[in-house]
This record gives C-alpha cells, sequence and structure tokens, in this order.
C-alpha cells in the first residue's frame, strides 16, 4: 500500500518521548501557527520512526515527527 503526504509548506516538530504525550506536541505546533499569524489548511499527519530496541526501557527516545499543512 502507497501513502502521500500533502504538497506544500508545513508547521512541525520533533517530539520525544512516549505517545501519551504527542497532544502536547500538537498544541505547540498550533500555539506557534496561531502566535506567527499561520493559517492551518487542515491535514495534519505524525511520522513515526522505526522501533528501536532502546525505547523500550527508555521511551523518553521515542521520535516522533509531527506535520501540519499551512495555508498558502
Amino acid at each position: 500500500m502507497l501513502s502521500a503526504t500533502p504538497a506544500g509548506p508545513v508547521a512541525s516538530v520533533t517530539y520525544l518521548g512516549p505517545y501519551g504525550g504527542l497532544g502536547a506536541a500538537h498544541d505547540s505546533v498550533r500555539g506557534w501557527c496561531k502566535a506567527n499569524n499561520h493559517n492551518l489548511a487542515g491535514p495534519n499527519w505524525e511520522i513515526y520512526g522505526h522501533w528501536l530496541p532502546e525505547w523500550n526501557t527508555n521511551p523518553s527516545q521515542i521520535r516522533t515527527d509531527v506535520y501540519y499543512l499551512l495555508a498558502n
């Protein structure tokens, strides 16, 4: 199965930590956009790295990249 992300400018953040904290990462991107007068186009997505064995013992190193498409 193929997947694709939308083309265009994005606002993003790299979050390190357990997935339960991703809400704060999303809040930070939306807050930055609002503070810098960027309008969101709607789509947002997360990209997860391949699971690394060390994350089982140190979940603070789990990496997730969060993206929001900006309106042109």
